[in-house]
């Protein structure tokens, strides 16, 4: 499986510099490849902790490279120093097998992006079994997105890169959909230079809070763009459009003839007209 782009020190840095995290806390480095960002972190949190051996039990590391592990131990032990433990925490294993049962209050990192052409048939099979935005031509991204979100705990904080695309593209609605069912949440661009090598998509910030179930803000519509896609058409100068249901467009008692615009011949109507 690839990666489609690593994430430089500085990057790293500012990422982890706008999260506000304070001690005492729990971080897991989903896909940590060489650690910026558990070095980023153990910075940040350097400052509030005084023992090194409460830093360390701080930072959990996870990656499936021996050498980047390996390397990221080194760069941690250089930069902040050498825990009796010698950050034990950050080994080799397989993020998505990780027990769902420990919870960490941050997940933080940049998960492999690994398109479906790019996925074997067996493991494409196995994740589709296992994680439920696997669906049509997802990216390995969402997955590792989900395993993050059963290993969130209650009230913690997620922040990912991402493929910006994961905001609009048909493919992530299901992911949309858990994310929404999480907590709040927003993706916001990043600079590429904070990245190597350069991405054929613009990287993005991932930002979720957990909370309680939401409901959607009004029951009565949604947004054509969460549930469909739309390849062609005239432009309208408008960013958004609504499907209106027939239960609520009696209760609103809106005439049915203005729910089927004319668009150059062809009529659009809600899911259930």
């Amino acid at each position: 499986m690839q990666r489609d782009i690593f994430t430089t020190q500085r990057g790293a840095t500012r990422i982890v510099g706008r999260l506000g995290i304070k001690a005492p806390t729990s971080i897991l480095d989903i896909g940590c490849g060489e650690g910026p960002f558990l070095l980023a972190a153990a910075r940040e949190l350097s400052h509030q902790v005084q023992d090194i051996d409460d830093l360390a039990d701080q930072l959990t590391g996870i990656d499936l490279d021996a050498t980047a592990v390996a390397t990221a131990r080194e760069l941690l032990t250089k930069e902040v120093g050498c825990p009796s433990g010698a950050w034990r925490r950050i080994r080799r294993s397989d993020g998505l097998a990780l027990d769902e049962r420990r919870k960490y209050e941050w997940i933080i990192g940049n998960p492999p992006w690994t398109r479906l052409h790019h996925i074997g048939k067996a493991a494409r099979r196995d994740l589709r079994s296992r994680f439920d935005v696997a669906v049509g031509s997802f990216d390995l991204v969402f997955v590792f997105i989900e395993k993050s979100l059963r290993m969130l705990s209650e009230n913690g904080q997620l922040a990912l890169v991402v493929p910006w695309g994961i905001k609009v593209q048909p493919s992530a609605g299901a992911l949309r959909d858990l994310l929404d069912s999480a907590g709040t949440w927003g993706i916001t661009r990043l600079p590429r230079h904070w990245f190597y090598p350069d991405a054929g998509v613009d990287p993005a910030l991932l930002r979720l809070r957990r909370s309680a179930r939401r409901v959607r803000s009004s029951r009565h519509g949604e947004r054509l763009m969460d549930i469909a896609h739309v390849s062609s058409g005239v432009p309208t100068g408008k960013d958004a459009a609504f499907l209106l249901d027939v239960g609520s467009r009696e209760h609103l008692g809106v005439e049915s003839s203005w729910l089927k615009p004319a668009v150059r011949g062809r009529d659009i109507y809600g899911p259930n007209q």
